[in-house]
């Protein structure tokens, strides 16, 4: 890509040449049974009022056993250990005759994912939770923002598309049609011109986090927020408003929604725990680990704010299961977030070694003034962001009938040309894993700002 560039040649000899392992997933530390944010709540809290809390238990499966060659093979070993595992430590610890005795059986969120569950909680119950040998640790649920757009004019609306050099790949008779992508965002607008046509279908290719009543069998894609709309579309999205909207028109969608309408912060949130949801469904969508429905690429163009530095989530739950969508073969990009132009910027989970970080630059390939820079907090080391991509002032698909498009800036919209053009890539190579494909990018991104990677431009 321009962002994401070098001559298209270029590309697929260093996809050719890559012959990487994948990158091994490191445990959480072990903290206090209870976190110090949680214990501070608790003594300002009435006795019978819940709070949100995350409940993680010991002796967690080891992602690093599972490496097998054949990704369908080992997802669902996987998958299988993972749910095994945390059923074993439920019973083990006794914790459904807790949750029958404080009736909340049906109101507990089991996040097999991370080898916890997420529940509305009171002192009590809590107390009862961290008295459990089973338990390694009890914090708080956090909330997560949306990330606001900032709106733009009409300028050429295919410049960002045209920038990636993606039309040249289409031409080569790749379009991402055997790919699968997947966004957790606000939804997605089921019946927008450009998106409607590409949805996947059927009972394994939409999930609403924030739904404790969600049934696949009737529910249908919707996007009352918008925001997810417009980073489809940049990953999909088709022509039918006269100009090529998305990175790889052939492939098809999947989503999740996570995000829910705060009346205390008058925004979008999320949660940690909707965010874990959200990830665990990706990584089985059907519920059965034997049919390999998961996506091929996973756009996610949300993050904590930067003054977050490294936040691995409760009890290092969202970094965990990062490790474990990239061990079971899912390529992660995360937006790098909204809060340049000054250094140390960089957001959480888009600085996690583990997640692929996209920043943003304009129409004439300069950082774009609030694309959040490096170095990542996580480790110091790794490149923040991996690569920056068209985010300012692009068209978007727009979750509206009577206003089906607008335009917008931000890195919410880089991070899906980069997913896009992961899709492109695995078209033409399907059997690139996810360490082939980030190499691939930033090895051949065009050399952007200072010679050699840097925290504006990340790889280029």
């Amino acid at each position: 890509m321009t962002t994401i560039n070098s001559c298209l040649k270029g590309v697929f000899l260093v996809m050719i040449a890559v012959l990487l392992a994948g990158t091994p997933a490191s445990g959480a530390s072990a903290p206090a049974v209870i976190g110090p944010e949680l214990e501070s709540l608790l003594n300002l809290q009435p006795a019978d009022e819940p709070v949100p809390v995350i409940v993680t238990l010991k002796n967690s499966v080891l992602l690093s056993r599972y490496n097998q060659r054949d990704r369908a093979a080992r997802s669902a070993r996987l998958i299988v250990a993972l749910k095994t595992r945390y059923d074993h430590n439920l019973r083990g610890a006794g914790l459904h005759d807790v949750f029958d005795r404080f009736e909340i059986s049906e109101r507990v969120r089991h996040l097999w994912i991370i080898n916890g569950f997420a529940v509305d909680a009171t002192p009590r119950m809590i107390a009862v939770f961290a008295a459990l040998p089973g338990v390694a640790a009890i914090e708080l649920d956090n909330t997560i923002p949306l990330p606001d757009p900032i709106f733009g004019m009409a300028v050429t609306p295919e410049w960002n598309i045209t920038a990636t050099r993606a039309p040249e790949v289409w031409d080569m008779g790749y379009s991402g049609r055997s790919v699968v992508v997947a966004n957790m965002d606000t939804g997605v607008h089921l019946t927008h011109p450009d998106l409607m046509g590409r949805w996947r279908g059927g009972t394994n290719s939409w999930y609403d986090a924030t739904d404790d009543a969600f049934d696949p069998a009737t529910a249908l894609p919707e996007d009352p927020a918008g925001h997810g709309t417009g980073t489809m579309g940049v990953m999909v999205g088709g022509e039918a408003g006269g100009t090529a909207l998305g990175m790889a028109p052939g492939a098809k969608w999947i989503a999740v929604n996570s995000f829910y309408y705060s009346r205390l912060y008058r925004d979008y949130v999320t949660s940690e725990s909707y965010a874990l949801a959200g990830f665990q469904w990706v990584l089985d969508p059907d519920g059965n680990p034997y049919t390999h429905d998961a996506p091929d690429v996973f756009n996610n163009s949300w993050g904590y704010a930067a003054s977050a530095g490294c936040n691995e989530g409760t009890n290092g739950a969202l970094r965990a299961g990062v490790q474990t969508l990239q061990q079971a073969g899912i390529a992660t990009v995360f937006a790098a977030g909204n809060d340049g132009p000054g250094v140390s910027t960089d957001t959480s989970p888009a600085n996690y070694p583990e997640s692929y970080a996209a920043g943003s630059v304009d129409q004439d390939n300069v950082v774009s003034s609030f694309s959040s820079r490096g170095p990542a907090d996580c480790d110091g080391v790794t490149v923040f962001p991996d690569v920056v991509a068209p985010g300012s002032n692009v068209k978007l698909a727009n979750a509206s009938d009577f206003t089906p498009y607008t335009y917008a800036s931000g890195t919410s919209f880089s991070a899906p040309h980069v997913a896009g053009a992961m899709a492109l890539l695995l078209d033409v190579y399907p059997d690139l894993t996810v360490a082939q494909l980030k190499y691939a990018l930033s090895h051949s991104a065009v050399d952007l700002g200072e010679p050699g990677y840097d925290d504006d431009y990340g790889n280029g």
